[in-house]
């Protein structure tokens, strides 16, 4: 594979690249800098900060939740300049801007991508005392694939690494939202790599499915795309308003879609069947999961809601000579499996937690 340029900001006209370049540098000007002033703020303040954040944890009985989430923060800041350093020596010392080593650069940039999400998912795991259980149903490695995942919480979006990238060593292509390249780490990183961060109501809707296409070609064995369908995270509230518009639309068939569902959003499908549609020879994988649903909002990451949480998640796969090869077949099928995701989330929510179906 050839290392390519992320294809959300360098495909198309000479003027719309270098356009694309100078908003990058802009965008990095700001965030890099910043992450490290971050970190450096946060080491400088921890003496004093930590023990005021105990005791006013101790005071609310509050489980540590504030304590907790502050050396999370502290974590994820160091994590962040870390990273960023080592994005730097990677492309001083790979030589890749002198032309070569292209094929370990890019090798390098995934370990890299791999051992941040890893070391950020367990400090998660150890410091709120969340347990994973995993049901699965496919085995990664012997087919490309493409991964369609639920999204409930800031959270899970690292379970990905946890779940497929560390233990197969999977690399994964993914689609996320172009907001995210305010990260300095992913803008970095996930630039050298062949993800694309798509752009809303920008009125290109034809060249940003296309750019989203072009990742489903040439994957091999031991690659992958993997899609959030939904688009964002589920709450009631976003449900509610979806249905809402489809009364608005009269859209009695929408509405019932909708209806069916209630622990996830029904797939936008623009971006799956543009997956489908370019797919190779992958697989398609399908990614339920619950137990972080009380981690939508930072607030409530503050209020504990991540403490004990226990995360289930089922994998299933369809082999590529399984999924259906018309559009129409391909819309009820996705829809079908996105109600196998909905049913494994209702069959798994805690009967003993009802703030889980709440989704704060």
């Amino acid at each position: 594979m050839q290392l390519t340029e992320a294809p959300g900001e360098t495909k198309g006209p000479q003027s719309t690249r270098k356009q694309a370049i100078v908003e990058r540098w802009k965008r990095r000007a700001i965030t890099i800098p910043a992450a490290f002033l971050v970190f450096l703020a946060l080491v400088a303040c921890f003496p004093v900060l930590f023990p005021v954040v105990v005791v006013w944890d101790i005071s609310t009985r509050a489980q540590f939740a504030r304590t907790r989430a502050l050396l999370f923060a502290a974590f994820h800041a160091f994590c962040e300049s870390m990273g960023l350093l080592a994005a730097g020596a990677l492309w001083l010392f790979s030589g890749v801007w002198l032309g070569v080593n292209k094929d370990w650069f890019l090798s390098a940039n995934y370990a890299l991508q791999r051992v941040w999400g890893t070391a950020l998912a367990n400090a998660a795991i150890e410091l709120f005392r969340i347990r994973v259980e995993v049901e699965q149903h496919y085995i990664f490695g012997e087919r490309p694939v493409l991964v369609f995942i639920r999204h409930s919480s800031y959270a899970d979006t690292l379970l990905p690494v946890l779940l497929i990238s560390r233990p197969y060593g999977a690399r994964l292509r993914y689609i996320l939202k172009y907001p995210l390249l305010w990260d300095p780490c992913l803008d970095v990183v996930g630039n050298r790599l062949p993800n694309h961060f798509v752009r809303h109501a920008t009125g290109e809707t034809a060249a940003e499915l296309s750019r989203v296409a072009s990742l489903a070609h040439n994957l091999g064995p031991d690659e992958g795309v993997l899609l959030y369908p939904e688009g964002t995270r589920f709450t009631e509230q976003k449900r509610a308003r979806l249905m809402q518009r489809c009364i608005q639309r009269g859209d009695d068939a929408a509405w019932n879609r909708v209806q069916r569902l209630k622990y996830v959003l029904p797939p936008r499908l623009n971006g799956a069947l543009a997956l489908l549609d370019a797919n190779e020879g992958a697989d398609a994988v399908f990614v339920a999961h619950t137990g972080l649903e009380n981690a939508v909002t930072q607030s409530a990451l503050l209020q504990g809601g991540l403490i004990g949480a226990e995360v289930r998640v089922r994998m299933w796969g369809v082999p590529f000579e399984q999924i259906p090869k018309t559009k129409q077949e391909r819309i009820a099928w996705l829809q079908a499996q996105w109600e196998q995701v909905d049913a494994f989330v209702a069959e798994n929510l805690s009967a003993d937690n009802p703030g889980e179906r709440q989704n704060a």
